[in-house]
This record gives C-alpha cells, sequence and structure tokens, in this order.
C-alpha cells in the first residue's frame, strides 16, 4: 500500500515514489546479498544515521525486500489505466 508518508519521504529527497521504491528495493537487496554470506552490512538513511545488519536480522531484511517489491507492483498497478470502453445504442427517429 502507498501511503502519504511514502510520498513525503519521496518529496524531501527530491524523487519520484518510483525512484524511492526502487532506490530502497536496491539498498534492501545488497544488504540482503551481503548478510547471506555471512557479513554485517550497514545502511544508510541519508540523514545522518545509519543501522548495521547481520546474519540474525535476515528476516528482517527478506521482510524489507518484500515490503518494497510490493509497493513498486501496486505503483505499478495503480499507474496502469485500463481503457473504457462504451456502448451508444441509437435508435433512429421516424418523421
Amino acid at each position: 500500500m502507498i501511503t502519504n508518508a511514502d510520498r513525503l519521504r519521496a518529496s524531501k529527497v527530491g524523487k519520484s515514489l518510483e525512484d524511492y521504491f526502487l532506490d530502497n528495493l536496491d539498498e534492501w537487496e545488497t544488504a540482503l546479498s551481503a548478510i547471506s554470506q555471512a557479513q554485517s552490512y550497514t545502511i544508510s538513511n541519508g540523514q545522518s544515521s545509519s543501522r548495521t545488519l547481520t546474519r540474525a536480522n535476515l528476516k528482517e531484511v527478506e521482510t524489507q525486500v518484500n515490503r518494497w517489491t510490493e509497493k513498486i507492483e501496486n505503483l505499478l498497478d495503480s499507474s496502469t489505466v485500463s481503457p473504457k470502453f462504451r456502448t451508444i445504442f441509437t435508435r433512429r427517429l421516424h418523421a
């Protein structure tokens, strides 16, 4: 689900929702790759704050990858507008 908080965070960093979501997904996928090799990984949120994730946090990283993937899918689904068709029946009026 795309929230107003998502829109606010994206606008604060000057990105479109799609770019914001893709950047977050990329960060979490990189963390997943590093952790799966028994390493720790540090994610910076760009606001002088960071988190170090270790193998013990693997479930959290997988959850975040799924969360951002779902947000991207929701964004793509909402931007796809199917065409609307309308059938109009007319009748001839006799004079």
